[in-house]
């Protein structure tokens, strides 16, 4: 415990912090021009991940509505068409 400590208070004085420092405030710097295109990209991501975890969920329903485990299948075609819209409305976006 105490050598690991040597060596971060070691590594402190070599100007490692320092170096982290300025290298984290160059990548804000030029992260800044991009800024709109990375909340896109995110938000794309996360809607992307919402409809894959939904799609699971309406395949769970459809195999117990096969198996004849589950009798409601209203909400489930609701979810399907709603599902199927939101992906024809991305993939139109994107391109």
């Amino acid at each position: 415990m105490l050598d690991s400590l040597r060596h971060y208070h070691k590594r402190i004085k070599e100007g490692v912090l320092k170096d982290m420092w300025r290298e984290t405030v160059w990548i804000y710097e030029y992260a800044r021009k991009y800024w709109k295109q990375m909340i896109f990209y995110t938000l794309l991501g996360l809607s992307g991940t919402v409809i894959s975890l939904i799609s699971s969920l309406i395949s769970r329903d459809m195999v117990d509505i096969i198996t004849h485990r589950l009798q409601v299948i209203f909400p489930i075609r609701s979810v399907s068409v709603w599902t199927m819209i939101s992906k024809q409305i991305f993939l139109i976006k994107c391109l």
